[in-house]
């Protein structure tokens, strides 16, 4: 007479679908580290002279919808490098302007 098998079939510790949802969950709460984490974007530090329009900025962002929605507002402030230009009399700077509308 045969001998019965006596390998069991052993019932996995979690079932594929739970499985499949915790990697999902983790995968989901790393990247949502890596975003609010990263550089840019909400977290990006403003700097002390374009405060005033950091905060105009913000105040716009909501309203910003439609065909405006293609110009995007900036996510972090950035200072205006140095220019100069060839102006009529000789080469001027930027900051010859300074406390004037150009």
């Amino acid at each position: 007479m045969a001998e019965p098998s006596r390998t069991a079939t052993r019932t996995p510790l979690f079932s594929r679908k739970s499985a499949i949802a915790v990697l999902g969950v983790a995968s989901f709460a790393f990247l949502l580290v890596l975003y609010m984490s990263g550089k840019g974007g909400k977290n990006a530090p403003v700097d002390p002279a374009c405060l005033g329009t950091a905060k105009i900025a913000a105040r716009l962002q909501p309203l910003v919808r439609g065909e405006i929605a293609a110009l995007t507002l900036a996510s972090s402030s950035k200072l205006l490098p140095e220019l100069s230009f060839t102006a009529p009399g000789g080469t001027a700077r930027l900051a010859n302007f300074k406390g004037r509308t150009v």
